[in-house]
């Protein structure tokens, strides 16, 4: 009696079609200081208890569970601890993004800002004001973080058109599939069919020689495929194991 062969694979969804998440640190302004007009916010602004100018290519949220206002025109976000600000870049280009924070009432605050996947920087002496000027693509979350002083502080978020014309990343789905070895096989066979199934599926869509994983790159979004594999060994081929089904998500 043939054994099956037992495996299992898994699903690297390059997923959707989309643009890749990353903030590319630009540089430190100190000069500018509360003089932002004609500078910054050209696509857009955020200033906290103010003026909202939303971004036409994407949007924020910040998750500081206080806002407060120094005097006229002076207002900020703020945390004892940390929150973060998430930008979403939604027309898939880059664009740049500029923090400004402000130590104004001069507490000798010391605060970290740092994108997902990204280099920390640290703001301090920042009684006049600092921006941190970032390229952002995609969706990407900041942390602030205080270090000293009362607490941390973001004072608003400006939106400018970013280095050249939006240039998505994009990648068609693709499902890989691994398996762990069968002792003694000289190859594999990848089956696959349409649609989730219960029984053996019996179209065959790839022989391989001695490997242990394969990538199926004619997916489709939106569509359910189910998979087998089977070894090869002796020159004969063992059982279909139960079947792996794996529904590609919609852009």
């Amino acid at each position: 009696m043939r054994k099956y062969f037992l495996w299992f694979a898994t699903l690297l969804l390059m997923t959707a079609i989309g643009t890749r998440a990353q903030a590319t640190f630009v540089k430190l302004d100190t000069a500018t200081q509360t003089k932002w007009q004609g500078v910054y916010g050209s696509s857009g602004y955020a200033i906290p208890l103010g003026t909202v100018s939303p971004a036409s290519f994407g949007g924020w949220s910040v998750s500081a569970s206080q806002t407060w206002q120094w005097a006229a025109g002076a207002t900020c976000w703020y945390d004892p601890n940390s929150f973060t600000a998430t930008i979403t870049i939604t027309d898939g280009g880059t664009h740049q993004v500029a923090f400004w924070a402000q130590d104004y009432d001069k507490q000798t605050r010391v605060e970290t800002v740092t994108p997902a996947g990204g280099a920390t920087q640290t703001l301090s002496n920042f009684s006049t004001g600092n921006y941190l000027v970032y390229d952002v693509s995609g969706k990407v979350t900041f942390t602030f973080t205080k270090v000293s002083g009362p607490n941390a502080v973001l004072d608003g978020i400006f939106f400018d058109p970013g280095p050249g014309s939006p240039a998505p990343t994009t990648s068609s789905p693709v499902v890989t599939l691994n398996w762990p070895a069968s002792t003694g096989a000289t190859g594999y066979n990848i089956y696959r069919c349409v649609g989730a199934i219960s029984g053996p599926c019996g179209t065959l869509l790839q022989a391989l020689g001695v490997v242990l994983t394969y990538t199926d790159t004619t997916v489709v979004s939106g569509m359910t495929y189910s998979y087998d594999v089977t070894s090869i060994s002796s020159g004969k081929e063992s059982a279909q194991a139960p079947v792996t089904a794996f529904t590609i998500p919609s852009p």
